[in-house]
């Protein structure tokens, strides 16, 4: 059972007014119903899970989303197991979801060079 707290139904019809287009549609499915809940009622998370399980397209929104609604007190950090693989994965869904917000959006999104160490 989930409790529907305020902030949980508003990120569901945040997404569901900016997420909508054929293009980046964003599905609601169970897993991402879950994570939202444990986003909403947790002030960290992390998730580990199978592949194609949408963490990373569920997190995108959450980053985007958060950031939207209060843009000089959301900070995202998003990791992945590589530069590489984070912009295929959860930096590649932000950059696919990014068009859906822009025209509303409080700045712009930057992508910098990939750091060499």
């Amino acid at each position: 059972v989930v409790l529907l707290t305020g902030a949980f139904i508003g990120m569901v019809f945040a997404a569901q007014m900016f997420f909508h287009k054929k293009s980046e549609n964003f599905i609601w499915h169970p897993w991402a119903t879950d994570m939202l809940y444990e986003c909403c009622h947790n002030k960290f998370v992390g998730f580990a899970g199978c592949g194609s399980s949408g963490k990373s397209e569920f997190m995108a929104i959450w980053a985007l989303l958060n950031w939207l609604s209060a843009p000089f007190h959301t900070l995202s950090l998003v990791t992945s197991t590589s530069i590489r693989d984070a912009k295929k994965r959860v930096w590649g869904a932000v950059q696919r979801y990014w068009p859906c917000i822009k025209p509303v959006a409080p700045g712009k999104l930057a992508d910098t060079p990939t750091p060499s160490i």
